[in-house]
């Protein structure tokens, strides 16, 4: 298969995988055509909003309207809770590095 069949399908297969999972067919859209494939021929256009829209259409009808990640309820303190091991984390990794710059000095 030439490379350009094959980026054009890897395109068709991003697009509709994020139009699947967000629910958001111009939003695939628009992340294929722009980061994935590099040509804006009718036949590309065209062939990738079709997969986008159609994987969109499937999920709706799958799983219904409603947003697909409605089952995690997540609390308001929960995100700051995430945020304060977040800087946690960042904090421990410099004082990681910062430490092993002085021990395993290059010679």
């Amino acid at each position: 298969m030439p490379d350009h069949r094959r980026i054009h399908l890897l395109g068709c297969g991003v697009g509709a995988g994020i139009a699947a999972v967000f629910n958001a067919p111009l939003g695939g859209w628009f992340l294929a055509m722009e980061v994935i494939v590099p040509d804006w021929r009718p036949w590309t256009v065209l062939s990738t909003l079709v997969a986008t829209a159609s994987a969109s259409w499937v999920t709706q009808e799958g799983f219904g309207s409603a947003h697909l990640f409605a089952h995690a309820t997540i609390a308001h303190w929960n995100g700051s809770l995430m945020t304060l091991i977040s800087i946690g984390f960042i904090r421990l990794m410099d004082g990681v590095d910062a430490y092993s710059r002085q021990l395993l000095q290059n010679p």
